[in-house]
């Protein structure tokens, strides 16, 4: 990023937010100019998990008309995770009422590739309930420029006071441009 600024510009802060909690090396970064918003964020899919490319963000502070934060909770993703990590007990429950045991001590020759197969099966519908759940709660900021389009990153809860202290400091920078 450093070739977007030009030498009558001074960066005043640096800000980097976490996207999401589990993948905590993916970030948000945004850096404040005398003059501009720089920026870079990941354009990521599927609970902000998987990186599919990168958006390079440059405003004039000039053009920002104001910037919003706000906290969202997601029922739909802790809805998800909590029935991806009820869902093995639930099945383990149901194979241990027909008798099957599958999944510790299969007694039938052959089984044991389908015993692999379900144990895997429980260990990935675990990790995604985990991973839907930790996600399911999200610190939102959107900076809007004078002519009305706007620019939205969805960032860990856990960057909340980090993300208010960014929002603060731009639109003081923006009220005094």
């Amino acid at each position: 990023m450093d070739n977007l600024f030009n030498d009558k510009e001074n960066i005043l802060t640096y800000y980097s937010f976490r996207i999401n909690i589990l993948f905590f090396w993916i970030k948000a970064n945004y850096w404040i100019t005398s003059k501009n918003l720089f920026g870079s964020k990941h354009n990521t899919y599927a609970f902000n998990s998987i990186p599919l490319g990168k958006t390079k963000i440059t405003q004039p502070l000039k053009t920002i008309a104001s910037v919003t934060v706000s906290n969202k909770l997601y029922p739909e993703r802790f809805i998800i995770g909590t029935l991806c990590i009820l869902s093995p007990k639930i099945l383990l429950v149901a194979l241990d009422i027909l008798g099957i045991n599958l999944i510790f001590n299969p007694s039938i020759e052959g089984l044991a590739f389908l015993s692999i197969l379900i144990q895997s099966l429980l260990v990935i519908l675990l990790l995604l309930g985990l991973f839907g759940i930790l996600n399911c709660y999200t610190t939102t900021f959107t900076i809007y420029n004078t002519g009305g389009q706007s620019i939205t990153n969805e960032v860990s809860f856990l960057d909340k006071n980090n993300v208010e202290s960014f929002v603060n400091s731009l639109n003081i920078l923006v009220s005094q441009a």
